[in-house]
């Protein structure tokens, strides 16, 4: 049973700072979890690519896994990426609309190869939305928290897939932190990212 994972940097498994690309991140994790050859209980393959929108990954997913067809068992989508939101324009609540259709589009397309649908929610990040003076202990009195898109995107997958979303954001949320974000805002170090963006070790461990 083979399962085509759909992402970002973030399902690629690229970790913060000096982090690669490496068996610490979502794909090396899994792939210890699940076995090794024919003992294994499910295999992987990695579609996250680094810097992609959403519709950029799913663009890419489709045009390899329409090569094969009948390649895999299902498709876990990540609906949430900071990359589409990058720039002042696309951090709109129109934006939010655009990831919301593009996350359905995943599903048809998903349905029409067959496979089964895994709706999930990698990471709620605080890159693009949180104005870095929140960084400042204390907080200076005009910082904003701009989070509220990232957690309308998150409620809208919940209401619509209920119990078959992967939340994973709800295994980083730590009471310390400011909106849905890895980074603990309020406290004196990041919990599980060191770049506000990407999972360190410990972040991807939680995942």
């Amino acid at each position: 049973r083979l399962i085509e994972f759909v992402g970002d940097s973030i399902t690629q498994g690229y970790g913060d700072w000096d982090q690669i690309v490496n068996m610490d991140g979502v794909p090396g994790k899994l792939l210890r979890a699940f076995g090794v050859g024919s003992d294994a209980r499910y295999s992987i393959v990695n579609f996250g690519q680094s810097g992609f929108t959403p519709e950029q990954y799913l663009a890419r997913w489709k045009g390899l896994a329409r090569a094969d067809p009948a390649g895999a068992t299902a498709m876990a989508y990540s609906i949430f990426s900071p990359n589409g939101f990058a720039g002042e324009s696309n951090q709109s609540w129109e934006r939010v609309d655009e990831m919301k259709a593009n996350c359905l589009a995943a599903e048809a397309a998903c349905a029409e190869l067959g496979r089964k649908f895994i709706p999930v929610f990698i990471t709620g990040t605080n890159m693009f939305f949180l104005n870095p003076c929140l960084d400042q202990r204390p907080p200076v009195s005009w910082c904003r928290d701009e989070t509220d898109k990232t957690k309308a995107l998150l409620d809208w997958a919940k209401d619509r897939y209920g119990s078959r979303l992967l939340d994973l954001h709800q295994a980083i949320t730590d009471p310390s932190t400011i909106g849905p974000s890895m980074l603990g805002g309020l406290s004196d170090q990041p919990i599980y990212t060191i770049d506000h963006t990407h999972p360190s070790t410990s972040g991807y461990s939680a995942l």
